[in-house]
């Protein structure tokens, strides 16, 4: 619910009954974003009636919001957790966990060496990243493909 402060009661009045954080729409009932605002979810929301978008929908996950994972070590990284993997450190393996069919993950090497991932790529197994190279990979519930 919105309030506004009122001078003249020296109270807070009501200024729109409709609360944009909903859970759930129920069948029949219609929600509309306005125009200039915004509807806030945490990880889901069930529409079974009628949402309207002319503001912003936004659906927060329970990933980080910095999704950029500096690697200096041999190390296996989520990628439930993790956008992009740096590699920071040459001579390092890095393997993947976390992989379900679909999963995407970029890979940068910006150690100034070569650097060793612990997959396969299209049936190579595990690949070199030579110095500033860069790629993003999708598993396919086999091995992983190049996007």
């Amino acid at each position: 619910m919105s309030y506004k402060f009122n001078p003249f009661i020296n109270e807070l009045d009501l200024v729109n009954p409709d609360n944009f954080s909903f859970e759930t729409i129920a069948d029949g009932k219609n929600v509309r974003i306005p125009t200039n605002q915004q509807m806030l979810v945490y990880e889901e929301i069930t529409i079974d009636g009628t949402l309207v978008i002319d503001g912003e929908l936004i659906i927060f996950d329970t990933k980080p919001l910095y999704r950029i994972i500096d690697s200096a070590t041999t190390e296996s990284i989520n990628i439930e957790l993790y956008e992009m993997i740096r590699l920071t450190a040459s001579g390092i393996t890095t393997s993947l966990n976390g992989v379900v069919t679909g999963s995407k993950i970029t890979v940068t090497n910006r150690s100034g060496g070569d650097s060793t991932l612990n997959i396969t790529v299209q049936g190579n197994a595990s690949p070199i990243l030579r110095d500033l190279e860069s790629f993003s990979l999708v598993y396919n519930g086999t091995d992983y493909d190049f996007t």
